[in-house]
């Protein structure tokens, strides 16, 4: 089969915005904010474009406002193939069993791409300060090299910035810009179960699994990529750190590795990793039924999920790979039908215990996976009371408990996790944070050795083991410090549930049945962070759902009537929190207000 999604443009708009005054004394980029708007960068990008990662750089605008505007797109497509052969008895005896083997292959790629009017603004801007303080050095140095007189060199160099910002310049890429071109999973597995009758009402299952898997990806990404390479030195020769403004395509002026000296335009600048992944897996599980109306179970089941690969991001700790995850899921419970069938009662207590649990979170822009242990353990129950043939109740409950094994990580809204001993440094590159630490009798490293907290990570990566040994110092640059989790609660995981319904069923006349009903949720408070901070909390929360239907007692039709959310209960039911260079920001998810609407239906 094959999958391919749709373009998706997630729109953001800010405050207003005044186009600076100053900007008229750059006129080469002033024309483009003249009437008061600013542009955002179209993704001139795969299908979607020119393929020249320009965007207003090349005069390709999707949006212009005097707001602040940020737009988000994915496009990508799937292939996928499967196979699978299966053997299975039908014995008349107590035993029996299934083998069989299954194949996998999927293909894809991916492309994800982020823009907006701060973006634009500071790859122009920057380029052309840049641009004229380049060329005003450059003027300079040639009259004085000519035996010019130092006034002759100034009014040159004045001449070449003047020149400059008439033209107008900007750093590359002025958009973030993922493009993963190969994404393929190859999965092959064996597997057999067993099924044996130990008597007329007590009965084994058995299986195994084995599975051998094969992931590879190619990617690569951009974002101010020339001025990445300046900021850390490693702009490889001949290549310009800013383009005019008008440049049609930078693509064969990218680095493939913007933070080490290489050659300009090589082809071969996407990451290209590839990594086994094998595991056996398994369950067992008994069952006894001591009568039609009652069936007791217990089972053990070890689950597995391959492990992949980060996107490349520049903060440093970021592991290029996640783990696979395994869980060993315990499981017992009780099914019933009791009252002649009136009254249905499951109950069910599990205990999870996972290792290497697969999370998310977003860090320098993108969404990366960690693993972390946990345990889950609970109980369920599902309830359904018919006192009479009109009547019916239903309700299931839960009880939750998680908890988050040994495991520490920085959180990005928390990068210094409250030290006042460290240096906060905000990364002019990306918008994201580092955090320098150093020993008990090191002086700050900010107004030591650089003069403001606004610098280039990478580049403080590279120079603090010579500070360090220049100076004895004990520096060391971290993406953020490490905070402990452990015994925090899972994402999403509120500690109770409850919800329940009730209908009546309504003779309409001799042939038709009116059944109004009404159902009611409510959850406990649950967090959406690892961290558990208060921010992170999202307060438990309750709806009431009502509807009316009426329909034939023989006939598939119906009309329905119906409100949601009756209250119009506003709570908010779940967060996604961003990084720092998205502004530490957070989105909310609010529940949607009440709705009511009519529908007219048939059933087959």
């Amino acid at each position: 089969s094959k999958v391919r999604t749709s373009m998706d443009n997630d729109g953001g708009v800010g405050p207003e915005l005044t186009v600076p005054a100053a900007l008229a004394a750059l006129p080469g980029i002033y024309a483009l904010y003249a009437d008061g708007t600013f542009p955002v960068s179209a993704f001139d990008v795969g299908i979607t474009g020119s393929d020249g990662l320009v965007g207003t750089i090349g005069g390709l605008s999707q949006a212009r406002s005097n707001r602040y505007q940020s737009v988000d797109m994915s496009i990508g497509e799937s292939d996928y193939w499967s196979a699978e052969g299966i053997i299975a008895t039908d014995f008349d005896s107590a035993f029996n069993f299934m083998v069989g083997v299954n194949h996998i292959e999927t293909n894809g790629y991916a492309d994800y791409a982020v823009g907006s009017s701060s973006l634009d603004y500071f790859s122009m801007v920057g380029g052309t300060l840049v641009a004229m303080s380049g060329a005003a050095d450059a003027a300079a140095a040639a009259v004085l090299g000519g035996g010019g007189s130092p006034t002759d060199a100034a009014l040159a160099a004045q001449a070449a910035a003047a020149a400059a910002a008439a033209t107008g310049y900007s750093f590359y890429v002025p958009y973030f810009w993922n493009d993963t071109d190969d994404n393929h999973l190859n999965s092959t597995s064996a597997f057999g179960e067993i099924y044996v009758d130990l008597s007329d009402t007590l009965k084994f299952t058995g299986g195994i699994r084995h599975n051998w898997d094969t992931k590879g990806l190619r990617d690569r990404g951009n974002l101010f990529d020339s001025f990445i390479a300046l900021a850390g030195g490693t702009l490889a020769p001949g290549v310009p750190p800013v383009v005019p403004i008008g440049t049609p395509s930078v693509r064969g002026l990218l680095d493939p590795d913007p933070l080490t000296q290489g050659t300009p335009g090589a082809v071969n600048d996407f990451r290209v990793v590839e990594s086994d992944f094998n595991s056996t897996t398994g369950r067992a599980v008994i069952q006894w039924t001591p009568s039609d109306n009652v069936q007791y179970y217990a089972s053990w089941t070890r689950g597995y999920k391959t492990g992949g690969f980060n996107p490349r991001t520049l903060i440093p700790g970021v592991a290029p790979t996640f783990d696979p995850e395994v869980i060993n899921a315990f499981e017992a419970g009780v099914k019933s039908n009791l009252a002649d069938g009136r009254l249905q009662a499951n109950l069910t207590g599990f205990y999870y215990d996972y290792s290497g649990l697969q999370v998310s979170r977003i860090v320098s822009r993108t969404s990366i996976n960690e693993n972390i242990d946990a345990t889950i353990w609970g109980l369920e129950g599902e309830f359904v009371w018919r006192p009479t043939d009109a009547l019916v109740f239903n309700m299931n409950a839960a009880y939750l408990n998680t908890k988050i094994g040994e495991f520490a990580t920085f959180n990005p809204h928390d990068p210094t996790a409250g030290r006042t001993d460290v240096d906060l440094i905000s990364d002019v590159t990306n918008g994201s944070d580092c955090v320098i630490t150093r020993g008990a009798t090191d002086p700050a490293f900010v107004g030591t050795f650089i003069t403001s907290p606004y610098s280039v990570c990478s580049s403080l990566a590279a120079s603090i083991p010579a500070i360090n040994t220049g100076y004895g110092t004990s520096y060391a640059l971290l993406g953020g410090i490490d905070q402990s989790v452990k015994g925090n609660n899972l994402i999403g995981s509120p500690e109770f549930k409850i919800s329940g319904g009730v209908q009546y069923d309504i003779p309409f006349g001799a042939n038709h049945i009116l059944t109004p009903r009404v159902d009611a949720y409510y959850q406990g408070d649950m967090y959406t962070s690892i961290f558990n901070t208060e921010q992170d909390r999202i307060d438990g929360y309750a709806y009431v759902n009502a509807q009316i239907r009426f329909a034939p007692t023989e006939g598939n039709w119906y009309i329905r009537a119906f409100m949601q959310n009756v209250t119009n209960n506003d709570a908010l039911t779940g967060a996604y929190n961003g990084d720092q260079s998205s502004g530490t920001s957070q989105n909310l998810f609010v529940m949607e207000p009440r709705r009511w609407g009519f529908g007219i239906g048939m059933t087959f």
